[in-house]
């Protein structure tokens, strides 16, 4: 029974994984939408390339292309592993805005959007930690962490954000069903070269 009751728990986290994930990038979209100049990016066969913002995104080979949306805000790609134990999100947003305020947003649709309505169906423990910074292909990012509890199951999520210039913000997720794995899914990211 107890076992069961471990996999529902997993299964739950899963889900939890990919939702938190997705609403947290697409509130940063449609919430800050000013037209301007940028550049998405483009993906192909597992490598994703931004020249605006000097990055890359090499994918191992277990990792799938999960969702894309594209639409005037911005861009948003999510990646997971077969096991899905890990993911990564890209995600760039046209306009002039701060990443505080991305944060923000973000904290408050986890909070109060569908994921709150989820947290509370499965009694979801949210934890936000202090923002702190993190040095990535180069540059440096601030970074919201977040922990998300259910039963005895955590997930950990990293979102990364730096104001490229006026014209926009790159933003970056990491998630896992441990440190570790978000942290694996920070390493998949390097300099554009």
């Amino acid at each position: 029974m107890k076992k069961r009751k471990n996999r529902g728990e997993a299964n739950i986290i899963v889900v939890v994984l990919v939702v938190v994930a997705i609403v947290g990038l697409a509130a940063f979209l449609a919430i800050h939408y000013v037209k301007s100049q940028y550049e998405e990016g483009t993906y192909e066969r597992g490598r994703y390339v931004n020249k605006w913002a000097k990055v890359q995104v090499e994918l191992p080979d277990d990792f799938s292309k999960y969702q894309e949306t594209s639409n005037s805000s911005g861009m948003m790609r999510t990646f997971r592993n077969k096991a899905q134990t890990c993911l990564i999100g890209i995600c760039t947003i046209k306009g002039n805005l701060s990443v505080q305020d991305g944060f923000d947003d973000i904290k408050k649709e986890i909070s109060t959007g569908s994921v709150g309505i989820f947290g509370r169906l499965y009694n979801a423990n949210i934890t936000y930690y202090a923002t702190t910074t993190a040095t990535i292909a180069g540059k440096k990012y601030e970074c919201l962490p977040i922990e998300v509890q259910i039963g005895s199951t955590r997930t950990y999520y990293y979102y990364y954000a730096r104001k490229i210039n006026r014209n926009g913000i790159m933003l970056f997720l990491t998630g896992g069903t441990t440190k570790e794995e978000a942290d694996h899914a920070l390493s998949l990211i390097s300099k554009y070269k």
